[in-house]
């Protein structure tokens, strides 16, 4: 496989390198390296001073590693039916007991779904990929959500979810896995 390769010094001359996916090449310390668009799979690392193109390679996680991982994620997306039309919403959750806990406004289309069907189904998906180099990992968590709000104790799971919203939320939302799939990309 080849791959297109521009590099940009700090003295912003440019070069260009045409290479073998694996192809190491001499790249002075410190030069950022940007991959052309025509050839993604092949991210660029630089090691020390030299360059080296290395394929991406999918791994996947089995159910517990990326639960693990979504504990860890600032937020995801929520997929639903509403009014027989797709909707997906970002939200910050945060991981308790195996279940994914999101807190909204009751008002929100995801609070007025859950609550107009209990048990809802939907798909949670979160991930971290690295801009520039496309590694990372993806959670996709297939599952039904309810609402928690009147249950004990659900104001105070409520409060742990760390929202960027600055409005006042009061509904919480309780979504239970029943598949949890997962990919990391990493490089070969």
């Amino acid at each position: 496989m080849r791959a297109l390769v521009d590099g940009i010094d700090p003295g912003f001359s440019r070069m260009r390198v045409v290479a073998q996916v694996g192809t190491k090449f001499p790249v002075p310390a410190g030069t950022p390296l940007l991959r052309s668009d025509r050839d993604r799979r092949s991210p660029v690392i630089c090691r020390r001073g030299v360059a080296v193109m290395e394929e991406r390679v999918p791994i996947e996680l089995d159910s517990k590693v990326a639960m693990g991982l979504l504990t860890h994620a600032e937020y995801g997306r929520v997929a639903f039916v509403s009014g027989g039309a797709p909707v997906i919403r970002p939200l910050n959750h945060v991981v308790f007991e195996g279940r994914i806990i999101v807190y909204t406004q009751h008002v929100s289309a995801f609070a007025e779904a859950v609550r107009a069907q209990p048990g809802l189904a939907v798909a949670y998906q979160a991930d971290e990929i690295e801009a520039h180099s496309h590694i990372g990992w993806s959670v996709l968590v297939d599952g039904t959500a309810t609402d928690i709000t009147g249950e004990p104790g659900a104001e105070l799971l409520g409060k742990r979810v760390q929202s960027w919203i600055d409005r006042p939320l009061d509904a919480v939302i309780a979504i239970q896995p029943a598949a949890v799939t997962g990919l990391r990309m990493t490089i070969k």
